[in-house]
């Protein structure tokens, strides 16, 4: 099990709803911490989901995930921080 906060890009994290999803990066504080105060002390999380859609989770950083493989392959960095190489 990995909390949020040990996560790095082209993480891949099993979960039973969702499959294989690939962390591309957190923002700590949440960017709406300033403006919502249910949003302090969460990390802004940015995923890129099987089909390759992206999608952003307001989390605790100390939050457990699941079942993540660390997998420093090139092919996995890439697809982890696709959204940023084009």
């Amino acid at each position: 099990m990995a909390r949020v906060e040990e996560l790095l890009p082209g993480d891949i994290v099993r979960g039973p709803l969702t499959g294989n999803i690939t962390f591309v990066t957190q923002v700590f504080p949440h960017p709406m911490s300033v403006y919502q105060p249910q949003y302090i002390g969460l990390a802004l999380v940015i995923w890129r989901m099987p089909d390759e859609s992206v999608s952003m989770d307001a989390l605790d950083p100390r939050q457990y995930i699941g079942e993540v493989e660390r997998s420093a392959t090139v092919e996995s960095l890439k697809r982890g921080l696709g959204m940023y190489l084009g």
